[in-house]
């Protein structure tokens, strides 16, 4: 949305999941006062908020079948009738949507519209789970940290060594939200000592120690995730290395032996 034509315009995030009929068609295109029990006055839907912008729908695949309908008509010609309304209006939003269901199966099994599967399916980007990039864990637990303890007014604690050996044995059924909360449960648990030690962890995590996964090792993790973070220190610096290294918190030279070490691995 950012890097398009349509960053000056809104970005409007929706959740589709656990809605009604009625009130998912009201979410999205809007009602006139009476079409529903409780609708009392005129509302506006989220893709008249996102004209002109881009309207990210997540939870697309727990859409009530109506609702599919009328988004179908809106990704085909652009209207859509708010509830209670009988003419039609425009929108020229456009939609990103995202879902953890498989939507083939759910089409297949006559759960959601095959039509409206094509429709959505222009472009499509998978996100794999979190237990398939471990690599990322290091980075992401240190971002929610800091974003817990910033939101708190505290420092971050200091990460103890052994503190990853759990966090990467772990398989993460709840994916990066659970990554997120395991975070905040940490920075809690270790406000007073200011160290974040394995002892401090969830019982679930802890437990985790014992059964890693095979082929994963605390080296091959933290190696790949160092070297994701300098691959895109380089990016944003556009490859000056001596900008790169500052904005990693290292001196020129230490990035500078990372790379070569890399490059006589054939890792860079």
């Amino acid at each position: 949305h950012l890097l398009s034509k349509r960053r000056n315009r809104a970005w409007v995030p929706a959740n589709g999941a656990n809605l009604s009929p009625a009130l998912a068609t009201s979410l999205l295109f809007g009602h006139k006062r009476g079409a529903f029990t409780g609708a009392d006055k005129d509302a506006e839907g989220l893709v008249e908020s996102a004209e002109g912008g881009t309207l990210f729908l997540d939870e697309v695949g727990e859409l009530p079948v109506e609702t599919q309908a009328q988004l179908l008509r809106f990704l085909q010609d652009g209207s859509y009738t708010p509830l209670g309304e009988t003419k039609p209006r425009r929108s020229d939003a456009r939609l990103v949507a995202a879902t953890n269901r498989d939507l083939d199966k759910e089409s297949a099994e006559g759960r959601f519209r095959k039509d409206l599967l094509h429709r959505l399916k222009v472009l499509c980007v998978t996100v794999p789970p979190l237990r398939e990039r471990r690599e990322d864990i290091p980075l992401l637990f240190n971002h929610f940290l800091e974003k817990a303890a910033e939101g708190e007014g505290m420092p971050p604690p200091r990460l103890a060594e052994d503190i990853w050996g759990p966090l990467l044995a772990y398989h993460w059924p709840g994916n990066v939200r659970e990554l997120q909360n395991a975070a905040r449960a940490l920075l809690v648990a270790s406000h007073e000592k200011g160290v974040a030690e394995p002892g401090l962890l969830p019982p679930y995590l802890r437990e985790a120690r014992a059964h890693p996964q095979s082929g994963i090792t605390l080296h091959s993790v933290l190696d790949a995730s160092e070297r994701r973070a300098v691959e895109e220190a380089l990016r944003n610096a556009q490859g000056n290395v001596a900008q790169a290294a500052k904005g990693l918190g290292i001196s020129r030279q230490a990035l500078s032996r990372k790379l070569a070490k890399w490059r006589k691995k054939g890792k860079a």
